[in-house]
């Protein structure tokens, strides 16, 4: 990413048009540090909801055996409560470290972003201050002849 933008700062001599392509650069460069962040966050926050649709389905067949059986055999009540306590715990086993995950990651790409930002800005003032030597040494030259 950073070569991209010292490629965009090397090609455009233009001060305003160079400084609207390294723009349009970090911008790119944004969408492509946050492209995998929003399927982790998804799955961090779908993974419960799935977990919760199993647990009301484990005690719909709960209710079920137990309407058909009665709720004195232990068996029926307990296939459908261990299928709703399993997918729970599924849910949670899966969106827990997807939300640590995309926590840290995020931090790490907003940090990269940001030095990014910088070193634009770098480049942008570094082909300014090339710019205007350029501009004085002519003079200067002309004025030490």
């Amino acid at each position: 990413m950073q070569a991209a933008l010292l490629t965009v700062a090397r090609e455009i001599p233009q001060q305003q048009e160079r400084d609207d392509q390294l723009f349009l650069q970090l911008q790119h460069n944004r969408i492509q540090l946050e492209r995998r962040l929003t399927a982790i966050a998804i799955t961090a926050s779908v993974s419960p909801l799935l977990g919760l649709l199993g647990t009301v389905s484990g005690m719909i067949e709960t209710f079920r055996m137990m309407t058909l059986f009665g709720s004195g055999n232990p068996e029926v009540v307990s296939g459908g409560i261990a299928q709703a306590l399993i997918t729970t715990e599924l849910g949670l086993v899966v969106a827990i470290p997807a939300l640590v995950i995309h926590s840290l990651l995020s931090r790490r790409a907003r940090a990269y972003y940001q030095q990014l930002e910088n070193f634009a800005l770098l480049l942008s003032k570094a082909d300014n201050n090339s710019n205007d030597e350029k501009q004085i040494n002519p003079r200067q030259e002309a004025l030490s002849a």
